[in-house]
Formats: C-alpha cells, sequence, structure tokens
C-alpha cells in the first residue's frame, strides 16, 4: 500500500475485506494491518468456489478501493493506492500523573488497550481532519470471558488534535479520572438463613440498583465468612439499593432481601451501607 502523492508505503493501516460492497459494515470478513513497509497479507479462508471480496483501506472504510477475484488456494498480488494517514500515541494518566493500564482507546472505531506504561498506539486517522482520543474501563465480564473487551464507562477524553499524511504524534495525553463510586456494608443473616446459606453453597448476594425508580443494573457481589461486601464501577448518583441472597424454589419458597433508600453513590468514594438487615418474604417468588 502506497500514497498516490509520495509514494511512500502507507504504514501502519487496516485493509480489510467484505462480501457485499454496497453493505460494507455488515459483510465484514477479514481484516489485517500493513507493516513498515507497506505490505500486507489477507487470508480468505472456506472459499467453496471462486468468490469475489471488496477491500478497503486507510482512514475511509466507507467504500471500497478493490476488488478481487479469488479460487479456492489461490494467491494474488493486490497494490493499493490510498493517502498517507495519521498515527497517534495515546498516554493515559490519573490524577497524579501515573499511567494506567488496561483502559480502551477509541477514536470510534477499533479500539486498543493501554500498555503497563498506559500509552497505546491509535493508527490510521485521517489528516488534517479533528480527532480526540477516548479512554474507557472496559468491562470486567468481556475480559474474565476471554472476549474482546468491551467499553464499559468512559474514564477520559483527549483534546481535540489533528496530523499531516504520514505524520505520527508522539503523545496524546489523556487525562483520566474514574467517575465511578462503590458501596459496601455487612449484612445482618438470621439463623435460619445462614443455615440455608451454606446447605446451599452460596457465596455472592445480588444487588438491583433503582435511580429515580428506574431499574439501572443488577449486579453480583461477593461475600466474606462474616457476610461483608463491596461493589464498585457504580453511577455517581442518589439511589435505592436492593439487596438479596439467592434461594431456590427447590429448596425453600422463602427470599431474604433488604432495601435501603436514598443512597448517594459518590464518584471516587465508597458510600458504607453499615450493618443491613434481611427481611424474609414468603411470596419471593410471586
Amino acid at each position: 500500500m502506497t500514497d498516490p502523492d509520495s509514494g511512500a508505503p502507507v504504514c501502519p493501516a487496516r485493509v480489510q475485506a467484505f462480501w457485499d460492497k454496497s453493505v460494507v459494515w455488515t459483510s465484514w470478513l477479514t481484516s489485517t494491518t500493513t507493516d513498515v513497509d507497506g505490505f500486507y497479507t489477507l487470508s480468505l479462508s472456506g472459499l467453496a468456489g471462486p468468490e469475489r471480496f471488496w477491500i478497503t483501506a486507510g482512514y475511509d472504510h466507507s467504500k471500497p478501493v478493490a476488488e478481487v477475484l479469488l479460487e479456492p488456494g489461490a494467491a494474488k498480488e493486490l497494490n493499493l493506492l490510498v493517502p498517507s494517514t495519521v498515527t497517534a500515541t495515546a498516554y493515559c494518566v490519573d490524577d497524579a500523573g501515573a499511567p494506567i493500564e488496561g483502559l480502551i482507546v477509541t477514536t470510534g472505531g477499533p479500539t486498543r488497550m493501554t500498555d503497563a506504561g498506559g500509552r497505546v498506539t491509535v493508527y490510521g486517522l485521517a489528516p488534517y481532519a479533528s480527532h480526540t482520543l477516548d479512554a474507557y474501563r472496559p468491562q470486567e465480564d468481556s475480559i474474565a470471558q476471554g472476549r474482546t473487551p468491551i467499553p464499559d464507562v468512559r474514564v477520559g477524553v483527549s483534546a481535540p488534535f489533528s496530523g499531516k499524511p504520514g505524520e505520527a504524534i508522539p503523545e496524546v495525553l489523556i487525562q483520566c479520572a474514574e467517575p465511578t463510586g462503590s458501596i459496601s456494608g455487612q449484612l445482618i443473616v438470621p439463623e435460619e438463613v445462614e443455615q440455608y446459606w451454606h446447605d446451599a453453597g452460596h457465596d455472592i448476594l445480588h444487588t438491583q440498583l433503582f435511580y429515580e425508580g428506574i431499574e439501572s443494573y443488577t449486579r453480583t457481589a461477593s461475600m466474606d465468612e462474616e457476610y461483608r461486601f463491596t461493589l464498585g464501577e457504580l453511577d455517581p448518583g442518589r439511589c435505592t439499593v436492593l439487596v438479596w441472597l439467592p434461594t431456590s424454589r427447590t429448596k425453600t419458597p422463602k427470599g431474604w432481601w433488604a432495601e435501603i433508600e436514598n443512597v448517594e453513590i459518590v464518584s471516587g468514594q465508597n458510600t458504607g451501607l453499615g450493618l443491613v438487615t434481611l427481611n424474609v418474604s414468603d411470596n419471593w417468588w410471586q
């Protein structure tokens, strides 16, 4: 891949293949990135016969720059003339100026995660255009399940910047601050509940948060042997917290729960709920 004006290699830049040139965003097949010399290799597998593909490259993936017809087992050289892109290195730091590892940085397209030094390189940006980089804390469950990290809560955004074709911007600072808070407390567990809880082998409780009467989200929190719990990454605001222990219809129709009203979640702080007394409901499942 080379720039049509300068003849310089375009790197790094994304190259993508699609099934249908009219709906490239929904017919994406595979992608790769050019190396320092502008070379790339796209592998298209599972061909049942001759297949036609459309290629996008550079910073504009809204329309194809080439089409290619491939047969199973065949290899074809496809040189692309694409304007050079801008590359930027994001640097994410906290309020104290320390680098933050594991944040997702994006411009609205592909996402990349910061390293131990708080840095990540974002490439394929349009020259002369104004860009900002957003930093997000990823969803914990996406990482735990081995999936591609999914952006969760935005913790910072850079100042606008732009660059010339082929320019590499060495540092774009993103000052980050955790906008979320947490709650913690300790359950007062009746003997009946404690016996059932141990028999069932549970070690978590469920929490449900309501902001202005609207259910926001349901979460689970681990408890220690003294029934203490902490739940983090909660949206700031005043809410009602509903907590309950998991139950089983096959063992008991009862549920054990508590409702705490007017709880204020403060950004960067923990709100202590103190001792939480569980209520028993015979109509839990109704």
